[in-house]
Order: C-alpha cells, then structure tokens, then sequence
C-alpha cells in the first residue's frame, strides 16, 4: 500500500468569518475553501468533502441507477487495497468514512482523532487519485443489495420514497433503489463522475469542526491542499426533469411474509406541493408540519396506533415541499387490556379525518406561540449539534439556499394566515396512501 502524497504546497489567500457557522472560512492559492470551527468535542473532529456536481452528471444514467451512485465510491480499490482492507485501515485508525451523492453534489464525511489529521488528508488525497473499481466488491455489493431491498422494501424509508416517485411521475433521481437496474457497466460510468469530480475540488467546500488547534490545521492544509486537482470551471447544474403529478392516488397492497418483521403493515400517506424558498415559507411550514401532527396525535390517541411524521424540503430541480405520514399498529402486549391494535383500514379512516380538511384545521393563537416556542427550541438545540450545522453550510455552499439565517426573525413574523396559506397548499397538491395490510 502506498498512499498519496501532496507533492506541491498551497499559501492562505483569505480568511473570513462564515456567518451559517460562526467558524472561519479559509480561500487557498489554489481556490479550494474550507470551513474550520472549533468545538467542544474532545480529542475528534467531524470533516467532510463537497463537491458540486450531482449525480446527473454521471454518463448515460438510467432511470433507478442514481440511489447506488454513492455506494459505488466505497467499493473502489483505493492505493492498491480492496475496498474491505481500505475500511479496516481506516477502522484500525479511528476514522470513518462514507461516501454520498445527490442531485446537487457529492460527500465524503465522517470523523477522526485529532492526532490523526494528516493521516486523514493523505486518505482522502488517495481515494481522489489512487482509486478504481473492484469488480468483485460490485458483484458482492450487488447480491447483498438485492437481499437488503428485497427485506427492506416496505420500510417507511422505501415506501416513502415510492409514495415520492409517484407524485412525481419520470423523475430519475428518486432515494428508491431498483437492483434490477443496475447495469454491469455502472461502476464504469461512476468512476467517469468521480474523475469529473475530483479534477475540481476547488469547485466544492471542506468542512473541518471539532477539537483541531486552528494554527497547526493551517500549517496542514497548506501542505497537503496542493496534492488536490482543481479548475478553473466550475460546475453547473444540469437541465434535470421533474413534473408534479395532481390529485390524490390510493394503493392497498399486501404485506409479504417476514421483510421487516411485520412492522410494515400500516397506513402511509405522502402529500407535496410546489412552495418558493424564502425563510418566512420554510418556517411556516415546519409550523404546519406541527399542526398537523397534533391533530394526529388527537386522532389516533385511543387507537392502539402510532406514527411518524417527517417533513421535507426541497431546493433542486423544484422549489417543494413533502410531507410523509407513517402510521403503525401498537404491539398488542404493550397496550392496556381494553384497547386493541389497530387495523389498517380503520388508522386509513382516522388518518383521512385528517388529510382530508388540512386546509381548515383548527389553530388557536395560543397553540401557534407553543408550536413556536417547541420550534425555537427545537433550532436552537440542532445549533449545538455538529453535524446538523454542517449539513445547513452544505446546503448553503452547494444549493445556494440558507437555512440558518433568519431563522428567529422569520418565526416572530409567522402569523396563523401565513400557516393557513401553507396548509392551502398542501391540501391542493399531491397526495398518495400506501396502504400495507
């Protein structure tokens, strides 16, 4: 094994204060960024490597490749090591590491100790220009997957994601893995991607923030930033085809024996609607995701059910909002004696009491100053939490959209009418229920 190692130096060009992070965002000779904040962890770091450029970028993409396209990242032989010796290396040294890619960029993040930051560098270096496919890890990969879809194609996860593809029917890019399309040749074509990308890691951000000392991380990156390949074009986002579906859809489908132990068998409804991004929306609907859920809650209480639901925003292709309701019966044993698991079709009539007068459900003042108080405090805590703060300077650097900025001034504002109009147009987009008996 021979790791690679920046043959070339880089100087600090500037340094200014990020305002998403309150860290300090450093510019070298060679244009590549990075994000350094210190923190309170003790004796680790999270990091993470961004690029822009997602996965339509990767040649000839078939609908139902671009849910594997970071997946493929780990498989490669990187400095002449197959890709499980690569991860017990990496493990022998306490480091993590993963790869991800989306519509817009590509990830690679995960945390280390302190003491083993050039270590890290030179991984990340290797994995940038010592890297090719691993036949045999794909063909494992493969066959394993196959086993993981199969048991897991029930899941909230992948219902969710299925209930998503079918509000937006010709979309390529959905979170829903189809092994059976999966070309032999897709590792190929990844790595084709990979290359584009890495030609420009100018063209992206890293993110440092833990325990580092700033002064021996500059020393660092100066030395090992000139090993990276960078351009003078950057990336632009492709022309990538989305169109909304309308009205609503209902499936009833039958649990098969044994994928996820029986915890599938449920109600799921998804409902979306086209919303342009500005912080006063994106805090109205978290709002209206709250609403909606206490009138679940209010529903469902004395059901013998429980659900799950997830809210979502969307920046690119399409400026929307998603939100997933995932409802489950309660295991018998854990329930009093005179209340009985639900079935399915009665948590369907129970849940439609509710999707079906979204627009006009109740909401006091005072339950909007709760809601408010329960989201204040809800932000201020995921400000504490390193890898939530990453991820909103990603998207901030990657996607353009701040998620951070405002957030307090724009809940003030947020009056019951703003709420109201959000709610309006969740009731008149798209809406599927996946029901699972």
């Amino acid at each position: 094994m021979s790791l690679y190692d920046s043959k070339s130096k880089v100087k600090l060009r500037s340094e200014i204060r990020e305002p998403i992070s309150g860290g300090s965002l450093w510019t070298f000779s060679n244009g590549i960024k990075v994000l350094y904040k210190k923190t309170s962890q003790r004796g680790e770091f999270n990091y993470a490597l961004m690029l822009r450029g997602g996965v339509a970028s990767v040649p000839d993409i078939r609908n139902g490749e671009s849910a594997f396209v970071g997946d493929m990242l780990s498989l490669d032989r990187v400095a002449g090591l197959n890709p499980y010796d690569f991860k017990a290396m990496l493990a022998a040294n306490g480091i993590t590491m993963s790869g991800s890619a989306g519509i817009s960029d590509m990830r690679i993040c995960g945390t280390a100790p302190k003491q083993k930051l050039r270590l890290l560098l030179r991984y990340l270096l290797s994995v940038s220009e010592k890297r090719e496919p691993d036949k045999d890890a794909f063909r494992y990969y493969k066959q394993c997957e196959s086993v993981r879809i199969d048991m897991q194609s029930l899941s909230a996860r992948d219902v969710n994601s299925l209930m998503d593809s079918i509000m937006r029917p010709e979309y390529f890019f959905t979170e829903r893995k189809y092994i059976e399309r999966l070309a032999e040749d897709f590792p190929q074509r990844c790595e084709k991607y990979f290359d584009a990308q890495f030609d420009k890691v100018n063209d992206g951000l890293i993110v440092l923030m833990g325990d580092l000392d700033e002064e021996a991380l500059k020393k660092e990156l100066c030395r090992a930033l000139g090993g990276f390949r960078v351009m003078k074009r950057f990336a632009q986002r492709p022309s990538v085809k989305s169109r909304f579906a309308s009205g609503d859809v209902s499936y009833t489908v039958e649990s098969g024996p044994g994928l996820v132990g029986g915890s599938e068998i449920g109600v799921n409804v998804a409902m979306s609607a086209p919303m342009p991004y500005n912080m006063e929306n994106y805090v109205a609907f978290r709002l209206a995701a709250s609403c909606i859920r206490k009138e679940m809650v209010r529903t469902l209480s004395d059901m013998g059910a429980y659900f799950d639901l997830s809210a979502r925003l969307e920046v690119f292709p399409d400026e929307r909002i998603s939100l997933f309701v995932n409802c489950h019966p309660c295991i018998e044993s854990g329930l009093p004696s005179e209340v009985a698991a639900a079935a399915p079709l009665d948590m369907l009539g129970a849940v439609r009491k509710v999707t079906e007068r979204i627009a006009s459900l109740p909401l006091s003042g005072d339950e909007l100053a709760a809601f408010k108080e329960e989201l204040q405090n809800d932000f201020q805590t995921s400000m504490q939490n390193t890898e939530y703060v990453m991820e909103a300077v990603m998207v901030r650097y990657s996607e353009g959209k701040d998620l951070v900025s405002g957030f307090g001034d724009a809940l003030k504002n947020v009056s019951i009418e703003k709420v109201r109009s959000v709610l309006e147009m969740l009731a008149s987009g798209a809406s599927v229920e996946y029901i699972i008996i």
